[in-house]
């Protein structure tokens, strides 16, 4: 379909919009294409940590290096993807994310040994630093401002929703068939959302000459503003609590629950519908201007779920913390890039929004580093109980800073005068 097909009709850019998401087409596009990828990715993702910590018997710090080498290529590409997307089309950036991402599937389908999985996570590392950017800008230019919440809301509900539907295809395969064919439906799956193309909609302001030094800028405008700077604290803490859940969880189950590699893949589940449902929720909202306030309540609600998940340590309470951490996560996540989004201006969307991405996979980086230090002295069980308190600690914390904030005038706010 030609991209003059998909544009029409021009949604302004303005206080109003269209009186349902669905009716702007580019972004039902983005929409589409999001759920479909995601889709791809999170059954491939469930069969490469099953084979890491079922089939392989990885270490903690095993399962810490296979995080790792999808982190590093992250946090060394997005600050230049970062750059590139807010000079050049967002829609080829996200097209040639998903192009290498796919291309990484088969190389996990082939492994027999825990190397060609770290090539395989390295190269969906690289897919994602083009991909996550591309879309949460290409978000911003087919929205406005006053839908961000909205438009966010729907595209976390796309991914969330493909959380709930690839894990559960892949329990189900793994059960009988192992993770053999999970890895040629997700192959296939990749290469149907090659075609969801979205239109080639790019920012209208300055495009400067791509310059290093312009690295930079993304940090300094997320530590001008205030709620930006807030933003900056909650998103580091609640990303690497969330990436230590990430590396021992299947240690977990494994180990202190005894269950098999499809009861990781059901937790999976599990927390991606919570997630889909506060995405739809937050779909229906406008919020714009309270977006912090849902964050703080987001890591509050996501600490409850990890405590009932690692404190009762049944197959039940697993499923009903994850859900619920599921469902704090998206009112995290969503309200988090609508913020940036709606502050940070449409000529640096990208810069600002690498800020935080890198922040993200830099935590998942640093936990790694840390496990990898620690070795056998890591207790999985131990080192998950903390995380939930920790995360309604920061939570708490995060919402009085932001009534602090908000009592300051409005022009300190945003001075960045490092009082913050």
């Amino acid at each position: 379909m030609p991209d003059e097909a998909l544009v029409e009709p021009t949604i302004p850019r303005g206080v109003g919009g269209p009186p349902h998401l669905f009716t702007n087409r580019p972004f039902l596009w983005l929409v589409l294409g999001t759920g479909v990828g995601s889709l791809a990715f999170w059954s491939y993702f469930g069969a490469l940590w099953a084979d890491a910590s079922f089939s392989l018997h990885a270490t903690p710090a095993q399962m810490a290096v296979l995080l790792g080498a999808f982190s590093v290529p992250f946090v060394l590409l997005v600050p230049f993807q970062g750059l590139l997307v807010d000079r050049w089309s967002p829609k080829w950036m996200n097209f040639l994310g998903y192009v290498v991402g796919v291309a990484a599937m088969p190389i996990a389908w082939a492994a027999h040994s825990l190397g060609l999985l770290y090539l395989s996570s390295f190269l969906v590392g690289v897919a994602s630093a083009g991909a996550i950017p591309a879309r949460s800008a290409l978000t911003g230019l087919l929205v406005d401002r006053a839908h961000l919440v909205q438009a966010n809301g729907t595209v976390s509900g796309a991914a969330q929703l493909a959380i709930v539907g690839g894990p559960l295809y892949a329990g189900l395969v793994m059960r009988s068939h192992g993770t053999g064919p999970v890895y040629a439906i997700a192959t296939a799956v990749g290469l149907v959302s090659l075609v969801l193309m979205v239109p080639d909609r790019r920012q209208q302001g300055d495009r400067p000459a791509l310059r290093v030094r312009d690295l930079a800028e993304g940090f300094q405008a997320s530590w001008r503003i205030g709620e930006l700077r807030l933003l900056l604290a909650l998103y580091g803490t609640g990303w690497l609590l969330v990436n230590l859940l990430f590396v021992l969880e299947p240690l977990f189950i494994r180990k202190t629950l005894h269950l098999g590699q499809d009861a990781l893949q059901f937790m999976w589940v599990a927390h991606g519908a919570g997630a889909f449902a506060g995405a739809v929720f937050l779909s229906r909202l406008r919020g714009a201007g309270r977006e912090l306030p849902y964050i703080g309540a987001g890591m509050i609600l996501a600490g409850v779920g990890f405590v009932l998940y690692f404190g009762v340590a049944t197959y039940a309470s697993g499923l009903i913390g994850s859900a619920i951490g599921g469902l704090g996560f998206a009112f995290f996540l969503v309200a988090s890039l609508a913020l940036i989004q709606r502050v940070a201006g449409e000529e640096l969307f990208g810069r600002v929004t690498s800020v935080f991405a890198v922040l993200q996979e830099g935590s998942g980086l640093a936990i790694s580093l840390l496990i990898i230090a620690l070795g056998s002295l890591v207790a999985v069980r131990p080192s998950l109980l903390v995380a939930g308190p920790l995360l309604c600690v920061s939570g708490a914390l995060g919402l009085v800073a932001l009534r602090r904030l908000e009592r300051r005038p409005a022009s300190t706010r945003a001075a960045g005068d490092g009082s913050g």
